[in-house]
């Protein structure tokens, strides 16, 4: 496996599927709430909060670049729940 690709069980919709999602592939936000396991509601608020994964505006189109999502997704790791993370 090339080292910018990222094996990634997605579920959802009518079938679960194994995806492999290349360095330079974008994702909507269904995609990536499926990828995290959260909500698009989560999303959709997180992106207003400035709280969420970064993302790229294409006119009114909302794109997620999968490694952008996945390091920070990594970025939230904690040892335990009174862990703070490290400051931004």
């Amino acid at each position: 496996m090339h080292p910018h690709e990222y094996k990634l069980r997605v579920e959802g919709g009518k079938r679960e599927q194994d995806e492999l999602v290349a360095a330079k592939q974008y994702g909507n936000t269904e995609i990536v709430a499926r990828i995290l396991g959260v909500s698009v509601s989560f999303l959709n608020k997180a992106r207003m909060s400035g709280d969420g994964p970064p993302f790229h505006k294409f006119g009114r189109t909302v794109r997620y670049f999968i490694p952008d999502v996945i390091e920070w997704a990594r970025s939230r790791t904690r040892t335990s729940t009174s862990d703070p993370g490290q400051a931004s």
